[in-house]
Parts: structure tokens; C-alpha cells; sequence
């Protein structure tokens, strides 16, 4: 009687935890090294050697980013990320500083995510994206100013999100315009 008892309720557990399985997941995240930070650092690199100018006081925000996920399964997800970084600092041209750097970029890309492994608490996943930069560049007294459109991704080989069935914590570890390492918040319903 005893076992049975202990059966019934472990089935009942089960059957409510099916109940609260959500749909949607809207996440925060702010990462290291994006693909656009990375690519104006080698762009400055190789560049160095065959220009009088340089950056200083260069400084970084971002990547930070926004998700939304609407899970088809219990393994796939589709969804669509958005990031935001910007770039400031002090141009020079020689030793004479001849003007200030503003830089800002907005990703928009589709993305699918699929769950390797979850239960009620963790969860391990991959998740790769791909769609467009728009980057804007001023430099302010030489009046100079620049917009591109570029193709941009994110590659997540692995993720890990913890927590409760509603709000977890994560990481993901890859490379994009999220970056190369990042965390965030994510909320379920």
C-alpha cells in the first residue's frame, strides 16, 4: 500500500510538472568579444602600420543582447535575437587628437536552438543564428560619418541554463555577435 501511495504521488508530480511546460522564453544577455568588436580590432591591427592615426581611451559596451524563443518541441526552438554594442574612444593623428569615435551596431538575426538535454532545473543546448549588422561610425570635428550593412551571425556550441521552470540563469559559449563568451537572464511562460 505504501509503495502504491508513493507512486500515485510521484505520477501526480510528474503530471503537474507537464502542466507548467512553457512555450516562450524571453532572455537578457551581455557577452564578450563580439564578431564585430573582433573584426575592428583586427581591422585596426592591420591597419597600424600603414597609417599615422590610432585610437586611444577606446572603449567598449555589448555586446548586449535580447532573445525570444518559441519552443516547437521539447528540443527544437525557433526565435529571433537582437544585440547592441558600441564602440567610443579619442582618434589621434600622430600625437594630435583630431577627433572622437562613436560607433554603434544593431543585429537582428533568425535563430534556432536545440536542447540537447533538460529536466525541471538545467538544461544543455547548441543555437546558431544568422542575419544582418547595421553599424553606424561618426568621428566628430572632421565631420566624417558612415553606415554599413553587414551579414552577422552567432554560433553557440554549447549552453547551459539553470534555475527554476520560470527563470534560469545561463551561459552559452561560441562565437558571434553575442560574443564569444556570454550569460544572461531568461524567463519562461
Amino acid at each position: 500500500m505504501k509503495k502504491l501511495i508513493i507512486f500515485i504521488a510521484f505520477m501526480a508530480m510528474s503530471l503537474g510538472l507537464q502542466a507548467q511546460e512553457t512555450k516562450h522564453d524571453l532572455a537578457f544577455t551581455y557577452g564578450f568579444a563580439s564578431s564585430s568588436q573582433v573584426l575592428d580590432v583586427f581591422s585596426d591591427l592591420l591597419s597600424a602600420p600603414f597609417s599615422s592615426s590610432s585610437i586611444e581611451k577606446d572603449w567598449w559596451f555589448g555586446p548586449l543582447g535580447f532573445e525570444y524563443f518559441y519552443h516547437m518541441d521539447n528540443r527544437f526552438s525557433l526565435g529571433c535575437v537582437t544585440v547592441f554594442g558600441h564602440r567610443g574612444g579619442d582618434l589621434y593623428e600622430g600625437n594630435t587628437k583630431c577627433g572622437e569615435l562613436a560607433a554603434n551596431y544593431f543585429t537582428v538575426m533568425p535563430a534556432v536552438k536545440y536542447m540537447w538535454w533538460s529536466n525541471a532545473n538545467l538544461g544543455l543546448y547548441s543555437k546558431a543564428a544568422i542575419g544582418a549588422t547595421y553599424r553606424t561610425e561618426k568621428i566628430d570635428d572632421i565631420n566624417y560619418s558612415e553606415n554599413k550593412i553587414h551579414v552577422n551571425g552567432q554560433f553557440s556550441a554549447i549552453g547551459f541554463e539553470g534555475g527554476s521552470l520560470k527563470v534560469r540563469g545561463f551561459a552559452e559559449l561560441g562565437f558571434g555577435e553575442q560574443g564569444i563568451f556570454f550569460t544572461g537572464l531568461r524567463y519562461k511562460f
